[in-house]
Protein backbone atom coordinates (compact mmCIF):
# COMPACT_ATOMS: atom_id res chain seq x y z
CA UNK A 1 0.00 0.00 0.00
CA UNK A 2 2.53 2.42 0.75
CA UNK A 3 4.26 2.05 -2.61
CA UNK A 4 1.00 2.56 -4.36
CA UNK A 5 0.42 5.81 -2.33
CA UNK A 6 4.40 6.65 -3.10
CA UNK A 7 4.17 6.34 -6.72
CA UNK A 8 0.92 8.51 -6.88
CA UNK A 9 3.18 11.19 -4.73
CA UNK A 10 5.72 11.31 -7.52
CA UNK A 11 3.42 11.01 -10.76
CA UNK A 12 1.37 14.19 -8.78
CA UNK A 13 4.92 15.70 -8.41
CA UNK A 14 5.62 15.08 -12.09
CA UNK A 15 2.78 16.77 -13.36
CA UNK A 16 3.48 19.86 -11.24
CA UNK A 17 5.97 20.05 -12.86
CA UNK A 18 5.23 19.49 -16.52
CA UNK A 19 2.21 22.29 -15.90
CA UNK A 20 4.94 24.86 -14.83
CA UNK A 21 5.59 27.42 -17.50
CA UNK A 22 9.19 28.73 -17.70
CA UNK A 23 9.39 32.47 -18.97
CA UNK A 24 13.02 34.53 -19.72
CA UNK A 25 11.29 36.80 -16.84
CA UNK A 26 11.37 34.22 -14.29
CA UNK A 27 14.66 32.64 -15.27
CA UNK A 28 15.91 36.13 -14.54
CA UNK A 29 14.16 36.70 -11.43
CA UNK A 30 15.63 33.54 -10.16
CA UNK A 31 19.01 34.60 -10.86
CA UNK A 32 18.66 38.43 -10.00
CA UNK A 33 20.41 38.30 -6.31
CA UNK A 34 18.76 40.34 -4.31
CA UNK A 35 19.61 42.98 -1.40
CA UNK A 36 20.42 40.70 1.55
CA UNK A 37 18.78 42.18 5.07
CA UNK A 38 20.39 39.91 8.18
CA UNK A 39 17.22 39.81 10.42
CA UNK A 40 19.37 37.54 13.35
CA UNK A 41 21.68 40.36 14.32
CA UNK A 42 20.79 42.49 16.87
CA UNK A 43 20.83 45.54 14.39
CA UNK A 44 19.35 44.61 11.18
CA UNK A 45 21.36 45.89 8.17
CA UNK A 46 22.89 44.49 4.71
CA UNK A 47 24.64 41.44 5.02
CA UNK A 48 28.10 43.21 3.54
CA UNK A 49 27.66 46.53 6.79
CA UNK A 50 28.00 44.05 9.77
CA UNK A 51 31.24 43.90 10.93
CA UNK A 52 30.70 39.87 12.11
CA UNK A 53 31.50 36.92 10.19
CA UNK A 54 28.31 35.97 8.92
CA UNK A 55 26.83 33.23 7.00
CA UNK A 56 23.52 32.56 4.53
CA UNK A 57 21.74 29.63 3.72
CA UNK A 58 19.04 30.12 2.05
CA UNK A 59 15.60 27.66 1.02
CA UNK A 60 17.04 27.38 -3.05
CA UNK A 61 20.28 26.38 -1.20
CA UNK A 62 18.89 23.31 0.97
CA UNK A 63 16.46 22.18 -2.22
CA UNK A 64 19.24 21.91 -4.26
CA UNK A 65 21.19 19.38 -1.60
CA UNK A 66 19.79 16.30 -0.07
CA UNK A 67 16.60 16.64 1.67
CA UNK A 68 17.48 14.18 4.46
CA UNK A 69 19.99 16.46 6.40
CA UNK A 70 21.53 19.75 6.54
CA UNK A 71 24.88 18.94 6.89
CA UNK A 72 26.03 19.27 3.25
CA UNK A 73 25.01 22.85 2.76
CA UNK A 74 26.70 23.92 6.16
CA UNK A 75 30.02 22.26 5.11
CA UNK A 76 30.09 24.44 2.18
CA UNK A 77 30.52 27.68 4.47
CA UNK A 78 34.16 28.60 5.63
CA UNK A 79 35.09 27.85 9.29
CA UNK A 80 31.81 25.60 9.76
CA UNK A 81 31.60 21.75 10.25
CA UNK A 82 28.94 19.68 10.65
CA UNK A 83 29.84 16.08 11.20
CA UNK A 84 26.71 12.88 11.08
CA UNK A 85 27.09 9.70 12.22
CA UNK A 86 23.71 9.14 11.97
CA UNK A 87 20.36 10.80 10.94
CA UNK A 88 20.05 11.26 14.63
CA UNK A 89 23.62 12.24 15.82
CA UNK A 90 25.35 15.35 14.21
CA UNK A 91 28.17 17.60 15.74
CA UNK A 92 28.70 21.22 14.66
CA UNK A 93 31.93 23.23 15.38
CA UNK A 94 31.98 26.43 14.42
CA UNK A 95 36.21 27.62 13.90
CA UNK A 96 36.66 24.39 15.70
CA UNK A 97 34.42 25.21 18.98
CA UNK A 98 32.27 22.13 19.57
CA UNK A 99 34.76 19.84 17.70
CA UNK A 100 35.43 18.55 21.70
CA UNK A 101 31.92 16.93 21.96
CA UNK A 102 31.58 13.83 21.69
CA UNK A 103 27.73 13.24 20.08
CA UNK A 104 25.90 16.63 20.01
CA UNK A 105 26.01 20.34 19.24
CA UNK A 106 27.19 22.79 22.33
CA UNK A 107 29.31 25.99 22.07
CA UNK A 108 26.51 27.15 19.48
CA UNK A 109 23.27 28.63 20.28
CA UNK A 110 20.13 28.51 17.98
CA UNK A 111 16.90 29.72 18.06
CA UNK A 112 13.89 29.34 14.93
CA UNK A 113 11.55 32.01 14.57
CA UNK A 114 12.89 33.39 17.95
CA UNK A 115 12.22 30.23 19.77
CA UNK A 116 15.47 28.63 21.34
CA UNK A 117 16.37 25.41 20.33
CA UNK A 118 19.94 24.60 22.90
CA UNK A 119 18.38 23.44 26.02
CA UNK A 120 19.48 24.46 29.00
CA UNK A 121 23.14 22.06 29.72
CA UNK A 122 23.89 23.77 26.19
CA UNK A 123 22.73 21.09 23.89
CA UNK A 124 21.44 21.56 20.16
CA UNK A 125 19.68 19.34 17.87
CA UNK A 126 19.28 20.32 14.57
CA UNK A 127 18.60 16.71 12.91
CA UNK A 128 14.34 17.28 13.60
CA UNK A 129 13.87 20.06 11.25
CA UNK A 130 11.76 19.33 7.67
CA UNK A 131 14.15 21.20 5.15
CA UNK A 132 11.10 21.58 3.00
CA UNK A 133 9.83 24.43 5.43
CA UNK A 134 13.37 26.19 6.14
CA UNK A 135 13.46 29.55 4.68
CA UNK A 136 16.93 30.54 5.30
CA UNK A 137 19.66 29.97 7.95
CA UNK A 138 21.97 32.77 9.37
CA UNK A 139 25.24 31.53 11.28
CA UNK A 140 27.52 34.03 12.97
CA UNK A 141 30.60 32.74 13.53
CA UNK A 142 32.54 33.63 16.72
CA UNK A 143 30.96 35.03 20.25
CA UNK A 144 27.33 36.41 19.84
CA UNK A 145 27.71 37.41 23.37
CA UNK A 146 25.49 41.16 23.00
CA UNK A 147 22.52 39.42 22.08
CA UNK A 148 22.51 35.78 22.44
CA UNK A 149 24.36 35.12 25.65
CA UNK A 150 26.64 31.62 26.05
CA UNK A 151 27.08 31.43 22.20
CA UNK A 152 30.84 30.91 22.09
CA UNK A 153 31.49 29.41 18.81
CA UNK A 154 28.35 31.35 17.35
CA UNK A 155 24.76 31.63 16.77
CA UNK A 156 22.29 29.89 14.25
CA UNK A 157 18.52 31.81 13.62
CA UNK A 158 16.23 29.78 11.76
CA UNK A 159 13.57 31.13 9.70
CA UNK A 160 10.63 29.35 8.04
CA UNK A 161 8.84 29.73 5.11
CA UNK A 162 6.59 32.29 4.69
CA UNK A 163 3.35 31.19 2.39
CA UNK A 164 2.42 34.04 -0.43
CA UNK A 165 -0.75 31.75 -1.58
CA UNK A 166 -3.01 29.35 -0.37
CA UNK A 167 -1.56 25.94 -1.06
CA UNK A 168 -1.65 22.14 -0.48
CA UNK A 169 1.91 20.41 -1.70
CA UNK A 170 2.51 16.68 -1.32
CA UNK A 171 6.36 15.60 -1.55
CA UNK A 172 7.44 11.79 -1.75
CA UNK A 173 10.98 10.10 -1.82
CA UNK A 174 12.10 6.83 -1.96
CA UNK A 175 15.85 4.95 -2.02
CA UNK A 176 17.65 2.25 -1.16
CA UNK A 177 18.13 0.49 2.21
CA UNK A 178 14.63 1.29 2.78
CA UNK A 179 14.40 4.75 2.53
CA UNK A 180 11.40 6.43 2.80
CA UNK A 181 10.16 9.99 3.19
CA UNK A 182 6.79 11.56 2.82
CA UNK A 183 4.96 14.28 3.51
CA UNK A 184 2.22 16.74 2.89
CA UNK A 185 1.58 21.09 3.92
CA UNK A 186 -1.57 23.10 3.44
CA UNK A 187 -0.66 26.88 3.78
CA UNK A 188 -3.13 29.54 3.80
CA UNK A 189 -2.19 33.39 2.47
CA UNK A 190 -4.39 36.21 2.70
CA UNK A 191 -4.15 39.99 3.17
CA UNK A 192 -3.86 40.05 7.03
CA UNK A 193 -2.54 36.03 7.76
CA UNK A 194 -0.27 33.92 6.49
CA UNK A 195 0.61 30.03 7.41
CA UNK A 196 1.08 26.69 7.24
CA UNK A 197 0.52 22.86 8.77
CA UNK A 198 2.90 20.46 7.71
CA UNK A 199 3.59 16.43 8.48
CA UNK A 200 6.80 15.01 7.72
CA UNK A 201 7.43 11.27 7.53
CA UNK A 202 11.10 9.71 7.53
CA UNK A 203 12.20 6.45 7.59
CA UNK A 204 14.69 4.00 7.11
CA UNK A 205 16.65 0.93 7.97
CA UNK A 206 19.86 1.83 7.43
CA UNK A 207 23.19 -0.10 5.48
CA UNK A 208 24.00 -1.22 9.04
CA UNK A 209 22.70 -3.68 11.69
CA UNK A 210 20.69 -1.96 14.55
CA UNK A 211 20.40 1.84 12.41
CA UNK A 212 16.52 1.81 11.58
CA UNK A 213 15.40 4.77 11.96
CA UNK A 214 11.77 6.29 12.04
CA UNK A 215 10.72 9.78 12.62
CA UNK A 216 7.25 11.91 12.58
CA UNK A 217 7.10 15.69 12.74
CA UNK A 218 3.94 17.84 12.91
CA UNK A 219 4.70 22.32 12.49
CA UNK A 220 2.77 24.82 12.55
CA UNK A 221 3.14 28.37 11.68
CA UNK A 222 0.95 31.69 11.89
CA UNK A 223 1.12 35.30 11.70
CA UNK A 224 -0.96 37.77 11.61
CA UNK A 225 -1.66 41.36 11.36
CA UNK A 226 -3.67 42.45 14.38
CA UNK A 227 -3.84 46.28 12.87
CA UNK A 228 -1.42 48.49 11.04
CA UNK A 229 1.18 48.75 13.21
CA UNK A 230 1.83 45.28 14.69
CA UNK A 231 1.39 41.61 14.60
CA UNK A 232 1.21 38.50 16.23
CA UNK A 233 2.89 35.24 15.25
CA UNK A 234 3.03 31.41 16.42
CA UNK A 235 5.10 28.30 15.83
CA UNK A 236 5.16 25.03 16.98
CA UNK A 237 6.72 21.50 16.33
CA UNK A 238 5.96 18.22 17.56
CA UNK A 239 8.37 15.32 17.39
CA UNK A 240 8.39 11.91 17.80
CA UNK A 241 11.36 9.33 17.07
CA UNK A 242 12.60 6.39 17.30
CA UNK A 243 16.51 5.92 15.87
CA UNK A 244 18.58 2.45 16.87
CA UNK A 245 22.21 3.26 17.53
CA UNK A 246 24.73 0.91 15.46
CA UNK A 247 27.71 2.87 17.36
CA UNK A 248 31.24 2.92 16.75
CA UNK A 249 33.72 -0.26 15.35
CA UNK A 250 37.48 -0.80 14.85
CA UNK A 251 39.73 -1.31 11.81
CA UNK A 252 38.90 -4.59 11.70
CA UNK A 253 35.59 -4.25 11.74
CA UNK A 254 35.37 -1.64 9.66
CA UNK A 255 37.52 -3.50 6.52
CA UNK A 256 35.69 -6.93 6.43
CA UNK A 257 32.60 -6.46 7.73
CA UNK A 258 31.19 -2.56 7.63
CA UNK A 259 27.79 -3.69 7.75
CA UNK A 260 27.91 -4.66 11.47
CA UNK A 261 26.86 -3.32 14.29
CA UNK A 262 29.60 -2.47 17.65
CA UNK A 263 28.95 -6.05 19.60
CA UNK A 264 27.90 -4.39 22.53
CA UNK A 265 25.11 -2.17 20.97
CA UNK A 266 23.95 -4.74 18.64
CA UNK A 267 23.29 -6.97 21.40
CA UNK A 268 21.66 -4.90 23.91
CA UNK A 269 19.78 -3.35 20.56
CA UNK A 270 20.08 0.28 21.66
CA UNK A 271 18.55 3.02 20.58
CA UNK A 272 17.40 6.37 20.95
CA UNK A 273 13.66 7.45 21.48
CA UNK A 274 12.00 10.78 22.59
CA UNK A 275 8.37 12.47 22.29
CA UNK A 276 9.81 15.87 21.89
CA UNK A 277 7.54 19.58 21.76
CA UNK A 278 8.28 23.37 21.74
CA UNK A 279 6.12 26.33 20.78
CA UNK A 280 5.98 30.01 21.23
CA UNK A 281 4.15 32.99 20.73
CA UNK A 282 5.71 36.23 19.56
CA UNK A 283 4.40 39.92 19.35
CA UNK A 284 5.48 42.96 17.20
CA UNK A 285 4.60 46.01 17.84
CA UNK A 286 6.08 49.57 15.69
CA UNK A 287 4.63 51.88 18.52
CA UNK A 288 6.11 54.64 16.46
CA UNK A 289 8.52 55.22 13.19
CA UNK A 290 11.48 54.41 14.71
CA UNK A 291 10.94 51.97 17.43
CA UNK A 292 9.91 48.49 17.03
CA UNK A 293 9.21 46.27 20.14
CA UNK A 294 9.12 42.51 19.96
CA UNK A 295 8.66 40.13 22.57
CA UNK A 296 7.79 36.16 22.71
CA UNK A 297 7.11 33.55 25.38
CA UNK A 298 8.14 30.32 24.99
CA UNK A 299 7.90 26.66 25.81
CA UNK A 300 9.18 23.41 25.68
CA UNK A 301 9.33 19.36 26.51
CA UNK A 302 11.23 16.19 25.96
CA UNK A 303 10.41 12.71 27.24
CA UNK A 304 13.48 10.66 26.33
CA UNK A 305 14.55 7.19 26.80
CA UNK A 306 17.58 5.72 25.91
CA UNK A 307 18.62 2.21 26.42
CA UNK A 308 23.14 2.24 25.63
CA UNK A 309 24.84 -0.81 26.77
CA UNK A 310 26.05 0.50 30.01
CA UNK A 311 22.68 1.71 31.41
CA UNK A 312 19.22 3.11 30.51
CA UNK A 313 18.80 6.53 30.52
CA UNK A 314 14.96 7.66 31.11
CA UNK A 315 14.87 11.90 31.00
CA UNK A 316 12.19 14.33 30.99
CA UNK A 317 12.67 17.99 30.48
CA UNK A 318 10.57 21.19 30.55
CA UNK A 319 11.64 24.46 29.57
CA UNK A 320 9.85 27.92 29.37
CA UNK A 321 11.24 31.53 29.00
CA UNK A 322 10.80 34.82 27.53
CA UNK A 323 12.45 36.68 25.32
CA UNK A 324 11.96 40.63 24.97
CA UNK A 325 13.73 43.73 22.76
CA UNK A 326 13.27 46.97 21.32
CA UNK A 327 14.90 48.11 18.37
CA UNK A 328 15.15 51.92 17.50
CA UNK A 329 16.15 54.34 14.96
CA UNK A 330 17.60 58.13 16.53
CA UNK A 331 20.33 60.24 16.28
CA UNK A 332 23.06 61.86 18.23
CA UNK A 333 24.86 64.74 17.46
CA UNK A 334 24.03 64.46 14.06
CA UNK A 335 25.26 60.88 13.83
CA UNK A 336 22.38 58.22 12.48
CA UNK A 337 22.25 55.67 14.89
CA UNK A 338 20.61 52.47 15.62
CA UNK A 339 20.15 50.49 18.92
CA UNK A 340 18.63 47.72 20.22
CA UNK A 341 18.10 46.75 23.99
CA UNK A 342 16.56 43.23 25.62
CA UNK A 343 16.22 40.53 27.83
CA UNK A 344 16.13 37.06 27.76
CA UNK A 345 14.93 34.41 30.48
CA UNK A 346 14.94 30.91 30.70
CA UNK A 347 14.09 28.43 32.90
CA UNK A 348 14.40 24.77 32.87
CA UNK A 349 13.49 21.62 34.87
CA UNK A 350 15.55 18.51 34.28
CA UNK A 351 14.72 14.64 35.76
CA UNK A 352 17.44 11.95 34.69
CA UNK A 353 17.03 8.21 36.03
CA UNK A 354 19.69 5.59 35.32
CA UNK A 355 19.08 2.08 35.57
CA UNK A 356 21.11 -1.12 34.66
CA UNK A 357 20.62 -2.85 31.54
CA UNK A 358 20.15 -6.66 31.92
CA UNK A 359 20.77 -7.22 27.97
CA UNK A 360 23.29 -10.03 28.46
CA UNK A 361 20.38 -12.03 30.47
CA UNK A 362 17.10 -11.61 28.10
CA UNK A 363 18.16 -14.05 26.30
CA UNK A 364 18.84 -12.16 22.67
CA UNK A 365 16.23 -9.92 22.97
CA UNK A 366 17.72 -6.61 23.73
CA UNK A 367 17.60 -4.03 26.73
CA UNK A 368 16.42 -5.46 29.41
CA UNK A 369 15.21 -2.69 32.30
CA UNK A 370 16.85 -3.54 35.78
CA UNK A 371 17.62 -1.61 39.11
CA UNK A 372 18.01 1.79 39.24
CA UNK A 373 20.98 3.21 40.33
CA UNK A 374 20.75 7.05 40.01
CA UNK A 375 17.94 9.98 40.10
CA UNK A 376 18.75 13.71 39.65
CA UNK A 377 16.50 16.33 39.41
CA UNK A 378 17.63 19.91 38.09
CA UNK A 379 16.08 23.34 37.64
CA UNK A 380 18.31 25.36 35.21
CA UNK A 381 17.87 29.35 34.88
CA UNK A 382 19.73 32.09 33.20
CA UNK A 383 19.15 35.47 32.74
CA UNK A 384 20.66 37.47 30.12
CA UNK A 385 20.08 41.36 29.40
CA UNK A 386 21.87 43.25 26.35
CA UNK A 387 22.42 46.40 24.70
CA UNK A 388 24.17 47.39 21.14
CA UNK A 389 24.12 50.26 19.36
CA UNK A 390 25.64 51.11 15.52
CA UNK A 391 26.93 54.56 14.80
CA UNK A 392 27.25 55.51 11.38
CA UNK A 393 29.99 58.05 11.87
CA UNK A 394 30.62 58.62 7.96
CA UNK A 395 29.22 57.61 4.77
CA UNK A 396 31.76 54.86 4.53
CA UNK A 397 32.64 54.00 8.66
CA UNK A 398 30.26 52.14 10.80
CA UNK A 399 31.13 51.58 14.72
CA UNK A 400 29.12 48.93 16.58
CA UNK A 401 29.29 48.74 20.33
CA UNK A 402 27.51 46.01 22.79
CA UNK A 403 27.50 44.54 26.13
CA UNK A 404 25.62 42.00 27.59
CA UNK A 405 24.82 40.73 31.53
CA UNK A 406 24.69 37.03 32.28
CA UNK A 407 23.85 35.11 35.56
CA UNK A 408 23.37 31.38 35.49
CA UNK A 409 22.79 29.00 38.11
CA UNK A 410 20.75 25.56 38.49
CA UNK A 411 19.69 23.74 41.87
CA UNK A 412 20.76 19.88 41.90
CA UNK A 413 18.60 17.43 44.08
CA UNK A 414 20.61 13.98 44.23
CA UNK A 415 17.54 11.75 45.71
CA UNK A 416 20.15 8.22 45.45
CA UNK A 417 23.24 9.21 46.48
CA UNK A 418 25.84 8.18 49.36
CA UNK A 419 26.48 9.83 52.21
CA UNK A 420 29.66 10.88 51.41
CA UNK A 421 28.88 11.65 47.48
CA UNK A 422 25.90 13.51 47.67
CA UNK A 423 25.98 16.60 45.09
CA UNK A 424 23.26 18.38 45.93
CA UNK A 425 23.07 22.33 46.15
CA UNK A 426 22.75 25.47 44.10
CA UNK A 427 24.87 26.31 42.05
CA UNK A 428 26.22 28.85 40.37
CA UNK A 429 28.08 30.65 37.25
CA UNK A 430 30.24 33.94 38.32
CA UNK A 431 28.16 36.99 37.27
CA UNK A 432 29.41 38.23 33.86
CA UNK A 433 29.89 41.13 31.45
CA UNK A 434 30.10 40.41 28.08
CA UNK A 435 31.84 43.22 25.95
CA UNK A 436 31.72 43.48 22.24
CA UNK A 437 32.89 46.31 19.41
CA UNK A 438 33.49 46.08 16.00
CA UNK A 439 34.20 48.43 12.95
CA UNK A 440 33.34 48.49 9.20
CA UNK A 441 34.89 50.31 6.69
CA UNK A 442 33.43 51.06 2.54
CA UNK A 443 36.87 50.65 0.76
CA UNK A 444 35.20 50.64 -2.42
CA UNK A 445 31.65 49.95 -3.69
CA UNK A 446 30.47 47.30 -2.18
CA UNK A 447 33.62 46.04 -1.18
CA UNK A 448 34.16 46.28 3.27
CA UNK A 449 36.86 45.56 5.59
CA UNK A 450 35.38 45.05 9.27
CA UNK A 451 37.22 44.24 12.63
CA UNK A 452 35.51 42.81 15.78
CA UNK A 453 36.15 42.14 19.43
CA UNK A 454 33.91 40.57 21.83
CA UNK A 455 34.54 38.79 24.65
CA UNK A 456 32.16 35.29 25.70
CA UNK A 457 32.05 32.18 27.90
CA UNK A 458 31.10 28.93 27.61
CA UNK A 459 31.23 26.54 31.25
CA UNK A 460 33.60 28.15 34.20
CA UNK A 461 33.59 26.30 37.52
CA UNK A 462 30.61 26.23 39.63
CA UNK A 463 30.16 27.56 43.06
CA UNK A 464 28.30 26.88 46.19
CA UNK A 465 27.07 29.46 48.00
Amino acid sequence: MGNYILSFLLLLSCFAFAQESVTADSVLVRNTLGEVILTSTPIQDKLQRIPAAVNLINAEDLQRGTPLSIANEINKNPGIQMQQGALNTSRISIRGLGARSQYSTNRVKAYIEGIPLTTGEGETTLEDLDLNLIERLEIIKGPASSSYGAGLGGAINISVIKPQKTTVSINGLTGSYGLLKSGATAALASAKTKGFISYNHLEKDGYRENSNYNRNTYTAYAKTALNAVSSLSFFGNYTRLKAFIPSSVNKETLINSPQNAAFTWGQAQGYESYDKALAGISYSWNFSENNLWQTSVFGNYRDGYEPRPFDILDEESFAFGIRSNLKSQFTIFNIPAKSSIGVEYFDENYKAQLFENLYEDNSGNGSLQGARFSNQEQDRKYLNLFAQISLQLTQRLKADLGLNYNHSRYILDDYLNKSDTDNSGVYTYPRIFLPQAGLSYEVATDKFLYATVSRDFNSRRRHKP
